[in-house]
């Protein structure tokens, strides 16, 4: 089974938020955040929809631009796929798409709370 289609961007599933969330049915701005925005594009990334293809909080925090601009279904399976075994993994697989050194796209400080779930 392919991967979902993903859309152009982190700022586009972020506007996409804006609409689904927007302020007026929550009362807050939070649910449509930079976090939620990095999360709902790596749900998509690797497919974790359907209950299939789980994540952790850290696939979401591990993720790097480099990673993101690789978008064939493979490279989304291999991403997925390091990201369940270690921070070396992903690593390992930043060097093979050519990238060198680098940090995911959500701060380390968000790990708190993805792990609480207040994004």
């Amino acid at each position: 089974m392919s991967l979902p289609q993903l859309l152009a961007d982190r700022n586009a599933y972020h506007e996409r938020l804006h609409r689904i969330l927007p302020a007026s049915l929550t009362g807050t701005t939070s649910t449509a955040n930079d976090a939620a925005a990095a999360a709902a594009f790596v749900f998509m990334y690797v497919g974790a929809v359907d209950q299939r293809n789980a994540v952790r909080p850290t696939t979401i925090i591990w993720m790097s631009d480099a990673i993101a601009a690789h978008r064939s279904d493979e490279e989304r399976a291999a991403y997925h796929a390091a990201a369940m075994r270690s921070e070396h993994a992903v690593k390992q697989l930043r060097q093979a798409f050519g990238q060198v050194g680098g940090k995911g796209r959500v701060a380390g400080g968000a790990y708190a709370a993805l792990r609480i779930g207040l994004m």
